[in-house]
């Protein structure tokens, strides 16, 4: 089960090659280290920090990604709609996908599971991320890459919380769900 507090997720290896985000960790920020926050547990069970600079996204390095997915809760609608819009055009483009989109989608998962406040938006993005941009997957289909295949790996382990959220009390996040396992 995957799950974020302020940014930071455990990811394990799922034993088939891709990565599971398994527990919560309590985030503690260092000066000048900002967006380390999410971290791997190797087979030794040391936790490594992974550094958000070394993942990618359709732009660059995501290290704006875990703040900009905090962001999608705020009440802020300026605030939210630059994180939405952003993470948007960041996390995936049409038919691909990036190192960064795996991480993404199980910080995303959890804001819809928290029940944060805007999670539907979330919700959408996840769809979006999750199918690529789903109608050009759709209509230039290709071979499934790395990153897809964690993309993919990372929502199957979160595939019980998104069919709960079917029955959540959101019905903006009950119309994306079905969207995100489709």
């Amino acid at each position: 089960e995957a799950v974020q507090a302020k940014g930071v997720c455990i990811l394990s290896d799922d034993g088939k090659g891709g990565r599971a985000a398994v527990r919560k960790r309590k985030e503690t920020r260092r000066p000048g280290r900002q967006n380390e926050g999410m971290a791997t547990k190797n087979a030794s069970a040391k936790i490594t920090p992974i550094d958000w600079k070394k993942l990618r996204h359709a732009q660059g390095p995501a290290t704006r990604v875990p703040k900009q997915i905090s962001d999608l809760a705020s009440r802020n609608q300026d605030t939210l709609d630059l994180a939405f819009a952003t993470l948007e055009e960041t996390l995936h483009a049409p038919g691909k996908w990036f190192s960064a989109s795996a991480p993404a989608v199980a910080l995303l998962c959890d804001a819809i599971e928290r029940g944060t406040a805007n999670r539907h938006h979330a919700a959408w993005l996840l769809a979006d991320v999750v199918a690529g941009q789903h109608l050009h997957a759709i209509e230039h289909p290709s071979k499934p890459t790395a990153d897809a295949h964690r993309v993919h790996a990372t929502l199957a382990e979160r595939a019980a919380a998104m069919i709960a959220a079917l029955a959540g009390d959101d019905p903006r996040v009950r119309s994306a769900v079905p969207m995100v396992l489709a």
